[in-house]
């Protein structure tokens, strides 16, 4: 049986010529890791508690590889929320919840990266953000 990810990104052409990752994170000045972690029952992979110029956050990790698409680990990650979508939605009242996609790619080159409809859907479903760092990494040197 596919899971989601491999169901809306199924055919679309060759693996990206970039690397990536994405994290969910929900964050606040205010917000207590653990009060999320109860209300959510399942353990962040990451945890910043709140300093004096820094908000506290409560984050969980793709495991991709970075070669994967960044439309598979948005999906990855949407599997494992989904099931505590109604209290994601709470959450998202309060603090700010996100997902957050990081990119890198050959300096020089062009990506296309094309989310589906229906992954964008759930995204917004959940009144989640979806930010983006595209950074490039210089060409390998030629070895002759």
């Amino acid at each position: 049986m596919q899971t989601e990810a491999e169901q809306e990104s199924g055919g679309r052409g060759p693996a990206p010529h970039y690397s990536g990752w994405v994290v969910f994170a929900v964050t606040g000045r205010h917000l207590e890791p653990e009060d999320v972690t109860r209300r959510l029952g399942t353990e962040p992979d990451r945890v910043v508690l709140a300093a004096a110029e820094r908000d506290a956050v409560w984050q969980i990790n793709s495991t991709l590889p970075a070669q994967s698409n960044i439309e598979e680990h948005l999906w990855e990650l949407m599997n494992r929320l989904l099931p505590m979508r109604h209290e994601l939605r709470r959450l998202a009242r309060d603090w700010r919840v996100e997902f957050f996609c990081a990119v890198e790619s050959l300096r020089g080159t062009v990506q296309r990266i094309d989310l589906s409809p229906r992954l964008l859907l759930f995204i917004g479903h959940l009144g989640a953000h979806l930010a983006w760092e595209f950074s490039d990494h210089p060409a390998e040197p030629d070895h002759e």
